[in-house]
C-alpha cells in the first residue's frame, strides 16, 4: 500500500468515526492508539525483532481477532497498562 493510499484509508476511518458522532479529538486519539499498536507489532518482527512492551493479549494481533465491543474494551485496558509503565511515553 502506498503512502497516499494509507492516508486516504485513515481519512476514511476518520469520516466513519465522525459520522458516528465522535468528536475530532476523540477519533484522533483512537486512531493514534491503533497506529501505535500497529507500529509496536511491526517493530517486534524482522528486521527489528525488538521485544514488545505490550502484553500479547492487548497487542495488535489480538485486536485483529476481536469483535467491535471487545475491541473497544481491549483498547481501554491497553491504555491503562501503558499509562502505568514508567517512562513509557518519555
Amino acid at each position: 500500500m502506498s503512502p497516499p493510499q494509507i492516508v486516504q484509508k485513515l481519512w476514511n476511518y476518520c469520516n466513519v468515526l465522525r459520522d458516528d458522532g465522535m468528536s475530532y479529538g476523540d477519533y484522533v486519539e483512537q486512531l493514534t492508539y491503533l497506529l501505535f499498536l500497529k507500529m509496536a507489532d511491526e517493530r517486534s518482527k524482522p528486521p527489528y525483532n525488538l521485544p514488545s512492551l505490550i502484553p500479547p493479549k492487548y497487542g495488535w494481533q489480538s485486536l485483529l481477532k476481536k469483535t467491535e465491543m471487545s475491541f473497544l474494551i481491549i483498547t481501554a485496558i491497553s491504555l491503562k497498562i501503558w499509562d502505568r509503565k514508567k517512562g513509557f511515553f518519555n
